[in-house]
């Protein structure tokens, strides 16, 4: 999937690890699969995922938004 996401963009501004915090953030979580430094445009796979991982990423985001807001 390609997203856009311009509030990921916005954090990344401000954030100590600049663009590279969502990398990190995602691959402390166990989450692989976007290139570092992407935060306003990136693709993210989720093909063969089941139900219950796919859950998991999408609560990492939330996780990741809600700690740099």
């Amino acid at each position: 999937m390609f997203f856009m996401a311009e509030n990921l963009y916005q954090i990344s501004q401000k954030a100590k690890k600049g663009r590279y915090f969502l990398y990190r953030d995602l691959k402390d979580r166990g989450i692989s699969g976007i290139k570092p430094g992407l935060t306003r445009q990136f693709k993210l796979s989720t093909f063969g995922l089941a139900r219950e991982e796919l859950e998991r990423v999408l609560q990492a985001f939330r996780q990741i938004i809600e700690s740099y807001q």
